[in-house]
């Protein structure tokens, strides 16, 4: 996938998550409204395998402060201009589920062990 393909993708699946997110009302359901980024690889791994908007919507509804974490790590992460050629260039073309390029980015980031992402996150 060129970087251009792939800052399209990335703003689309952004976009419309973030949408589907406002419309249910995740940050309404948290409690005391904290957003625990430690939860974005969990709910991304899940989301990468949504085959329809409709399953990724039942996803958010079901675990809001997830689909939270997920939001917060990609609004961190979207504007990174020093990893997102490497992540473009594997990123396949084909056969991508409707958050695939938004879930991969979550779960390339939290590879590293946890401590090392906690402290990446609340650096940001």
């Amino acid at each position: 996938m060129t970087l251009h393909e792939f800052d399209q993708r990335m703003i689309h699946e952004e976009q419309q998550f973030l949408a589907m997110c406002l419309e249910i009302g995740v940050w309404d359901k948290l409690a005391e409204g904290r957003v625990s980024p430690t939860l974005a690889p969990a709910f991304a791994e899940s989301l990468i395998l949504d085959l329809d908007v409709a399953a990724t919507r039942a996803r958010i509804q079901s675990d809001p402060a997830g689909a939270a974490a997920v939001a917060e790590v990609v609004q961190a992460l979207i504007h990174d201009r020093k990893n997102r050629p490497l992540l473009a260039a594997a990123m396949p073309r084909e056969n991508l589920t409707p958050f695939y390029v938004m879930s991969s980015l979550v779960l390339d980031v939290t590879k590293p062990e946890l401590e090392e992402f906690e402290q990446m996150m609340s650096e940001l």
